[in-house]
């Protein structure tokens, strides 16, 4: 589903900047995009759910489906709202393949992949000593941090400029780049700090606040990332698009939030697992 949605996305933004479609029907496909990246998302924390608390004897790169795929899609549908909100109406977004291919798939496999791997050679935080449970933490999130900011760069030529994000640089502001940085920063220490902190603990809402924590440290990691790329002070300006954006939005924030924290229930049994993702 998350696939087959990315490729009509592609084929129905080509057709209309190309002058193939009208306005309307442009929208029409778009829209639908959105709502099939919330159902993949929602699938993938279904299955993650499901399959998490079955996983034993796991050794150095197994695979764990423990809401990381959840969290890319979340991303996805966040630097879609972002990049819609400012605009006068809804716009299918532009497209180009190297950007996606070469920046944005290759962001969500260090997501995915990498962050994964790290988790397994390290322990995911809930275990051991607390040096241990720190360098696990610390590691995780800092290729987070890598993956997202290579996404985000091929996410943002991709959708919005519609350029090869290998040609087209950075034209840099200082006030993004000092956002870009204090949200990077606040992802490996602030949120790491946190889930050191509750490690060991259980219940609602230091979970919530877990991903919350995540959801700012995003939010602002984009938007300064954003700023940086195009040359514009940072901001989240608000145009004409700001209802249906507002609602990709919110998305993003349910597959963040409640879908990641359903994505671990499977893994409640497992408190190094629970704890440091």
């Amino acid at each position: 589903m998350l696939l087959a949605s990315l490729v009509y996305l592609s084929v129905t933004n080509t057709e209309f900047h190309e002058g193939g479609v009208r306005y309307a029907v442009a929208v029409a496909q778009f829209v639908t995009v959105p709502i099939g990246l919330v159902l993949a998302g929602s699938a993938f924390a279904v299955q993650a759910a499901a399959l998490a608390g079955r996983q034993t004897g796991r050794r150095l790169g197994d695979f764990v489906p423990d809401g990381t795929i959840v969290v890319v899609v979340g991303m996805i549908l966040l630097g879609i709202g972002l990049g819609q909100i400012g605009n006068d109406r809804l716009m299918p977004p532009k497209w180009n393949w190297i950007s996606f291919l070469g920046l944005t798939v290759t962001g969500a496999l260090v997501l995915i992949v990498v962050r994964g791997a790290v988790k397994a050679a390290l322990g995911r935080g809930g275990g051991g000593a607390p040096a241990n449970r720190l360098l696990g933490i610390l590691a995780t999130d800092i290729v987070l941090v890598a993956g997202l900011g290579v996404m985000m760069y091929g996410a943002l030529n991709n959708l919005v400029l519609g350029a090869n994000g290998f040609r087209t640089g950075f034209a840099g502001n200082g006030d993004g780049l000092v956002l870009w940085v204090v949200a990077a920063l606040f992802l490996v220490f602030v949120r790491g700090g946190f889930k050191l902190a509750v490690a060991r603990r259980s219940g609602v809402i230091a979970a919530v606040a877990r991903e919350l924590l995540l959801v700012v440290g995003i939010f602002a990691f984009i938007v300064g990332e954003r700023s940086v790329i195009a040359g514009k002070p940072p901001g989240v300006p608000i145009g004409g698009a700001f209802l249906p954006a507002a609602a990709i939005l919110l998305g993003a924030l349910f597959l963040l939030v409640p879908a990641r924290l359903g994505a671990k229930e499977g893994l409640r049994d497992d408190p190094q697992a629970a704890s440091g993702t």
